[in-house]
């Protein structure tokens, strides 16, 4: 069974990995100051499909949450001049 599944893997990450590699050798990306990633990536995408959903997947994350400013605010309570004597 343990074969079965290294097979199907295998069959698996190979596109993958041929895609990578077709990407690394042949992509030149231009000079960081114009460079949209989501317009490369949009204009590329059927040359590299699987890497375009993960970088679309990856390049959509925002900078910021509220979850993280919540918890910033969350601290400001917790660490007062009170607490700071004990």
């Amino acid at each position: 069974m343990g074969n079965f599944w290294k097979k199907k893997n295998a069959k698996i990450t190979a596109p993958i990995k041929d895609e990578f590699q077709h990407y690394l050798n042949v992509t030149e990306l231009p000079a960081l100051e114009e460079y949209d990633s989501f317009s490369w990536w949009f204009t590329n995408k059927n040359q590299y499909p699987i890497l375009h959903q993960i970088a679309m997947k990856y390049l959509s994350i925002p900078a910021t949450s509220v979850p993280s400013e919540r918890l910033f605010s969350d601290a400001k309570n917790l660490i007062t001049p009170q607490r700071t004597r004990l």
